[in-house]
Protein backbone atom coordinates (compact mmCIF):
# COMPACT_ATOMS: atom_id res chain seq x y z
CA UNK A 1 0.00 0.00 0.00
CA UNK A 2 1.55 3.68 -0.68
CA UNK A 3 2.36 5.65 2.30
CA UNK A 4 0.64 8.47 0.84
CA UNK A 5 -2.76 6.30 1.49
CA UNK A 6 -1.77 5.83 4.72
CA UNK A 7 -0.59 9.40 5.47
CA UNK A 8 -4.36 10.21 4.65
CA UNK A 9 -6.07 7.80 6.64
CA UNK A 10 -3.84 8.67 9.65
CA UNK A 11 -5.15 12.66 9.35
CA UNK A 12 -8.47 11.18 8.60
CA UNK A 13 -8.94 9.60 11.78
CA UNK A 14 -7.08 11.92 13.78
CA UNK A 15 -9.65 14.39 12.11
CA UNK A 16 -12.57 12.76 13.19
CA UNK A 17 -11.56 12.25 16.84
CA UNK A 18 -10.55 15.90 17.10
CA UNK A 19 -13.81 17.04 15.84
CA UNK A 20 -16.18 14.56 17.75
CA UNK A 21 -13.71 15.91 21.04
CA UNK A 22 -14.72 19.68 19.87
CA UNK A 23 -18.75 18.64 20.17
CA UNK A 24 -18.06 16.61 22.89
CA UNK A 25 -16.11 19.57 25.01
CA UNK A 26 -19.03 22.27 23.18
CA UNK A 27 -21.65 20.36 25.05
CA UNK A 28 -19.87 21.12 28.68
CA UNK A 29 -22.29 23.07 30.95
CA UNK A 30 -21.36 26.61 31.24
CA UNK A 31 -20.53 27.83 34.65
CA UNK A 32 -22.07 31.19 36.27
CA UNK A 33 -19.49 33.78 36.92
CA UNK A 34 -21.79 36.25 38.19
CA UNK A 35 -25.93 37.28 38.15
CA UNK A 36 -27.95 40.17 38.89
CA UNK A 37 -31.94 40.60 39.13
CA UNK A 38 -34.45 43.44 40.04
CA UNK A 39 -37.83 44.45 39.66
CA UNK A 40 -38.97 47.79 37.18
CA UNK A 41 -41.65 49.51 37.17
CA UNK A 42 -41.80 50.86 33.62
CA UNK A 43 -44.35 53.79 33.04
CA UNK A 44 -46.29 53.66 29.94
CA UNK A 45 -43.74 54.06 26.98
CA UNK A 46 -40.73 54.84 29.09
CA UNK A 47 -37.55 52.97 28.73
CA UNK A 48 -34.82 51.87 30.89
CA UNK A 49 -31.14 50.67 31.15
CA UNK A 50 -31.12 47.94 33.69
CA UNK A 51 -27.82 46.19 33.18
CA UNK A 52 -24.60 46.80 31.56
CA UNK A 53 -21.46 45.01 31.06
CA UNK A 54 -17.70 46.30 29.78
CA UNK A 55 -15.71 43.82 28.18
CA UNK A 56 -17.45 40.29 27.57
CA UNK A 57 -15.58 37.61 25.97
CA UNK A 58 -16.09 35.23 23.34
CA UNK A 59 -15.94 32.86 26.83
CA UNK A 60 -18.91 34.01 28.13
CA UNK A 61 -22.09 34.34 27.34
CA UNK A 62 -24.93 36.27 28.63
CA UNK A 63 -28.70 34.80 29.48
CA UNK A 64 -31.33 37.22 30.03
CA UNK A 65 -34.58 35.85 31.83
CA UNK A 66 -37.65 38.51 31.75
CA UNK A 67 -40.91 38.48 33.42
CA UNK A 68 -43.85 41.11 33.48
CA UNK A 69 -47.41 41.18 33.49
CA UNK A 70 -47.49 43.23 30.11
CA UNK A 71 -45.33 42.97 27.15
CA UNK A 72 -42.22 44.65 26.97
CA UNK A 73 -39.77 44.92 24.73
CA UNK A 74 -35.98 44.33 25.40
CA UNK A 75 -33.13 45.76 23.34
CA UNK A 76 -29.43 44.11 23.87
CA UNK A 77 -27.13 46.44 22.20
CA UNK A 78 -23.12 46.07 21.74
CA UNK A 79 -22.08 49.79 22.97
CA UNK A 80 -21.63 50.89 26.49
CA UNK A 81 -23.90 53.14 29.12
CA UNK A 82 -21.46 55.68 28.58
CA UNK A 83 -22.41 56.16 24.82
CA UNK A 84 -26.01 55.81 25.06
CA UNK A 85 -26.31 58.22 28.45
CA UNK A 86 -23.85 61.04 26.04
CA UNK A 87 -26.21 60.97 23.15
CA UNK A 88 -28.87 61.14 25.12
CA UNK A 89 -27.29 64.52 27.01
CA UNK A 90 -26.74 65.79 23.55
CA UNK A 91 -30.05 65.77 21.39
CA UNK A 92 -32.43 65.17 24.69
CA UNK A 93 -30.51 68.36 26.88
CA UNK A 94 -32.20 67.61 30.35
CA UNK A 95 -33.06 70.77 32.83
CA UNK A 96 -30.70 71.98 35.09
CA UNK A 97 -30.16 69.25 37.97
CA UNK A 98 -31.79 66.64 36.69
CA UNK A 99 -30.13 63.61 34.77
CA UNK A 100 -31.18 62.64 31.26
CA UNK A 101 -32.57 59.00 31.84
CA UNK A 102 -35.72 61.44 33.34
CA UNK A 103 -36.65 62.11 29.26
CA UNK A 104 -35.86 58.62 28.31
CA UNK A 105 -38.96 57.51 26.57
CA UNK A 106 -39.77 55.21 23.78
CA UNK A 107 -39.20 58.65 21.08
CA UNK A 108 -35.58 58.98 22.37
CA UNK A 109 -34.99 55.17 21.89
CA UNK A 110 -36.04 54.94 18.53
CA UNK A 111 -33.49 57.65 17.20
CA UNK A 112 -30.94 56.63 19.30
CA UNK A 113 -31.36 52.98 17.62
CA UNK A 114 -31.73 54.99 13.92
CA UNK A 115 -29.11 56.65 14.18
CA UNK A 116 -26.92 53.77 15.52
CA UNK A 117 -28.11 50.53 13.51
CA UNK A 118 -25.13 48.40 14.31
CA UNK A 119 -25.27 47.89 18.01
CA UNK A 120 -28.62 46.17 17.80
CA UNK A 121 -27.78 42.29 18.78
CA UNK A 122 -30.97 41.56 20.32
CA UNK A 123 -34.62 42.98 19.84
CA UNK A 124 -37.16 41.07 21.19
CA UNK A 125 -40.72 41.39 22.60
CA UNK A 126 -42.62 39.26 25.23
CA UNK A 127 -43.81 39.01 28.49
CA UNK A 128 -43.82 35.80 30.36
CA UNK A 129 -40.55 34.09 30.43
CA UNK A 130 -39.07 35.88 27.86
CA UNK A 131 -35.45 34.62 27.65
CA UNK A 132 -32.47 36.24 25.57
CA UNK A 133 -29.17 34.53 25.01
CA UNK A 134 -26.01 36.05 23.56
CA UNK A 135 -22.69 35.02 22.62
CA UNK A 136 -19.87 37.72 21.30
CA UNK A 137 -17.70 37.24 18.96
CA UNK A 138 -15.01 39.50 20.37
CA UNK A 139 -14.79 41.23 23.34
CA UNK A 140 -17.70 43.17 23.50
CA UNK A 141 -19.11 45.56 25.50
CA UNK A 142 -23.20 45.33 26.16
CA UNK A 143 -26.12 47.20 27.49
CA UNK A 144 -29.49 45.99 27.98
CA UNK A 145 -32.36 48.17 27.30
CA UNK A 146 -36.33 47.55 28.82
CA UNK A 147 -38.96 49.60 27.35
CA UNK A 148 -42.86 49.99 27.88
CA UNK A 149 -44.91 49.75 24.64
CA UNK A 150 -47.99 49.69 26.32
CA UNK A 151 -50.27 52.82 27.54
CA UNK A 152 -49.96 51.53 31.14
CA UNK A 153 -47.71 50.66 33.61
CA UNK A 154 -45.64 47.36 33.73
CA UNK A 155 -44.35 45.59 36.00
CA UNK A 156 -40.88 44.00 35.12
CA UNK A 157 -38.67 41.23 36.98
CA UNK A 158 -35.28 40.23 34.83
CA UNK A 159 -32.22 37.98 36.15
CA UNK A 160 -28.61 38.81 34.14
CA UNK A 161 -26.38 35.87 34.16
CA UNK A 162 -22.52 35.47 32.82
CA UNK A 163 -21.49 32.23 31.90
CA UNK A 164 -18.37 30.89 31.40
CA UNK A 165 -17.38 28.00 29.69
CA UNK A 166 -13.98 27.00 28.27
CA UNK A 167 -14.39 27.62 24.97
CA UNK A 168 -17.01 28.99 22.80
CA UNK A 169 -19.73 26.18 22.07
CA UNK A 170 -21.10 27.74 18.69
CA UNK A 171 -17.36 27.69 17.42
CA UNK A 172 -16.62 24.40 18.66
CA UNK A 173 -19.59 23.15 17.20
CA UNK A 174 -18.72 24.97 14.04
CA UNK A 175 -15.24 23.67 13.33
CA UNK A 176 -16.33 20.36 14.45
CA UNK A 177 -18.76 20.48 11.75
CA UNK A 178 -15.59 20.93 9.39
CA UNK A 179 -13.16 18.70 10.27
CA UNK A 180 -15.37 15.71 10.82
CA UNK A 181 -16.80 15.56 7.10
CA UNK A 182 -13.06 15.99 6.29
CA UNK A 183 -11.69 13.13 8.18
CA UNK A 184 -14.16 11.15 6.92
CA UNK A 185 -13.62 12.21 3.25
CA UNK A 186 -9.70 11.39 3.55
CA UNK A 187 -10.50 7.93 5.99
CA UNK A 188 -12.40 6.52 3.10
CA UNK A 189 -9.56 7.67 0.46
CA UNK A 190 -7.54 5.51 2.87
CA UNK A 191 -9.71 2.65 3.03
CA UNK A 192 -10.78 2.74 -0.58
CA UNK A 193 -6.99 2.25 -1.41
CA UNK A 194 -6.18 -0.48 1.12
CA UNK A 195 -9.72 -2.56 -0.69
CA UNK A 196 -7.62 -1.98 -4.05
CA UNK A 197 -4.09 -2.86 -2.46
CA UNK A 198 -5.77 -6.24 -0.90
CA UNK A 199 -7.26 -6.93 -4.08
CA UNK A 200 -4.14 -6.32 -6.28
CA UNK A 201 -2.03 -8.67 -4.12
CA UNK A 202 -4.73 -11.61 -3.98
CA UNK A 203 -5.06 -11.48 -7.53
CA UNK A 204 -1.14 -11.61 -7.38
CA UNK A 205 -1.74 -14.82 -5.27
CA UNK A 206 -4.00 -16.34 -7.11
Amino acid sequence: MKRWTVLLGRCGTALIAVGLAMFLVSLIPQATISSFQGIRSLQRENCIVVYYQDNLTPQNSLTVDITANNTVKAYLLETNFRMIYDWLNEHYPPAPGTRPFLTFNKTCLTEFLTANPQITVIEKEGAEGTILEYTPTKMADVTLILCNPNPSTVEVNYKVSVLLGIAPGVKLQTLGQITVPIGLALTALWTAGSFKAKMEEHKLQG
